[in-house]
């Protein structure tokens, strides 16, 4: 006992165009569901799989189970339903009830009659072995000291304090070894850093290396931060990590939310006085 659906797109030419397939077997808690938490369960699954295409859109939802049309629409007296339409709010769509028969594309396997063929011929056939070969390519920004240096060089911050450090002044946590420019830091435990002070042209490369990159994994703030702040430095840098985290189109993209719902809306005490309260909406990218 499974679930299912189908994404369509309709063309200019009217017609429904097939974009994404899904289904899933029940769990045997899920199994013992009634009918119509079954179909809201479906409904659920696949407008949660499918939130990439579904967000921020208006959509139109076909069902063949008509007592799901006013899920949307008012409350029932079953928990279960109200919890997942809650979770539907954020979603702008409409539900349209259609008839079992001519749900074919989604029910298709279920109602499919399976035909045993007459003569059943076993044959054997012989698989051709082969090597396999995986190449994967990656964009690898060099971060050694011979570019930080250079770039040290060309930053005004940086280049006052190489400046003074040359000239024998002495600097509170910081020294020159090699013409490179480090920080002191002192970590709990008794634990002495000298890192290298990252110039604020490299900032974004070396958080796009570091986050963006397909072996880094678009790691969350925390993450990120501990693999950075150990090999480098930069004044500010776990709140540059979290503005750079927070601001990753891909990461707002495809992370799943895996916090619960945050309940029914509220509503918002007026102001009291003029601009005293302003809303803003964020959108983007757009294509050029």
């Amino acid at each position: 006992m499974g679930i299912g659906g189908v994404l369509h797109q309709i063309t200019p030419s009217g017609h429904l165009q097939p974009v994404q397939y899904l289904s899933r077997s029940l769990s045997k808690r899920e199994q013992k569901y009634s009918v119509v938490e079954k179909e809201c369960l479906a409904m659920v699954w696949c407008i949660t799989k499918l939130r990439p295409y579904l967000y921020g859109r208006e959509f139109t939802l076909i069902t063949d189970h008509h007592p799901l049309c006013w899920l949307n629409k008012q409350s029932s007296k079953n928990g279960r339903l109200d919890r997942w339409s809650l979770q539907l709010q954020e979603y702008s769509f409409d539900i349209k009830h259609t008839p079992g028969s001519s749900n074919c594309v989604a029910d298709c396997l279920s109602r499919y009659p399976i035909q045993q063929p007459d003569d059943i011929v076993e044959e054997q056939f012989e698989l051709m072995h082969g090597p396999t070969y995986s190449v994967n390519l990656v964009n690898v920004v060099s971060f050694d000291s011979t570019r930080i240096c250079e770039q040290q060089q060309k930053d005004t911050v940086i280049k006052q304090i190489y400046q003074q450090l040359s000239n024998g002044k002495q600097r509170q946590s910081y020294t020159l070894k090699d013409g490179l420019v480090y920080k002191i830091i002192h970590r709990p435990g008794h634990c002495i850093l000298e890192l290298p002070y990252i110039p604020t042209s490299m900032i974004d490369q070396l958080l796009q290396a570091y986050h963006d990159s397909p072996t880094s994994g678009h790691l969350g703030i925390n993450k990120t931060w501990n693999k950075i702040r150990d090999p480098y430095f930069w004044p500010g840098m776990f709140k540059k990590i979290k503005h750079y985290a927070f601001s990753c189109t891909k990461c707002k993209q495809f992370k799943i939310d895996r916090t619960k719902p945050r309940g029914k809306l509220q509503p918002i005490e007026p102001p009291t006085g003029v601009l005293e309260l302003m809303g803003l909406d964020f959108m983007g990218p757009v294509p050029q």
